[in-house]
């Protein structure tokens, strides 16, 4: 069982929501909650010293002039971003976590939430399709019918998908659900 402990350690570091749905099924509820609880203390932790680091160097700085201010400000919001970026979001997905391990959220509905945020493209590669970039768009072959030229195309910056042979739309989580032929419902 220690290998499954570490194994749920490292999902918790960054936990996909396919690691979730595992963990779910491989731990009773209370071992899930008390790691799940160990995590979110690491991770507050973490959050309170970068608020000290922060604090820190806002205090030497704020009594520089106000240009030099300005700029000083702007590189420790620079420096400071991606850390703070990766603690909040480990963070929101504990904490999501917890309220499935609760009972107060579906775990689907979060999946389903998390897919349709995800773009058009990356999810498109992961499918393994073979995309090619034209301009703004991407094109490949349409897996819907039979294609010999690439008919359909991936429309980053509204995150959609169209085929001009077939006429098959829609976005992330449609093209997911047709391509792998599964649907998020409750059973």
């Amino acid at each position: 069982m220690n290998s499954k402990v570490e194994q749920y350690n490292n999902f918790l570091q960054e936990p996909s929501f396919e690691d979730i749905i595992q963990i779910l099924q491989d731990f009773p509820k209370n071992f899930a909650e008390e790691l799940l609880e160990r995590n979110i203390t690491y991770w507050l932790k973490r959050k309170h010293e970068l608020k000290s680091q922060i604090k820190k160097s806002i205090k030497k700085v704020i009594s520089l002039p106000s240009e030099q201010k300005k700029l000083y400000l702007g590189i420790i919001a620079g420096y400071f971003k991606p850390e703070f970026d990766l603690i909040f979001r480990n963070l929101r997905r504990l904490y999501q976590l917890k309220l499935i391990l609760e009972g107060k959220k579906n775990p689907f509905f979060i999946l389903k939430k998390s897919i349709r945020n995800l773009s058009i493209v990356e999810v498109a590669e992961k499918l393994g399709f073979t995309l090619k970039r034209e301009g703004k768009i991407y094109k490949t072959l349409c897996p819907f019918h039979n294609d010999s030229k690439p008919s359909l195309a991936l429309y980053p910056e509204t995150n959609t998908y169209y085929c001009f042979s077939c006429g098959a739309y829609g976005d992330a989580l449609n093209l997911l659900i047709k391509v792998r032929n599964c649907s998020f419902k409750k059973r």
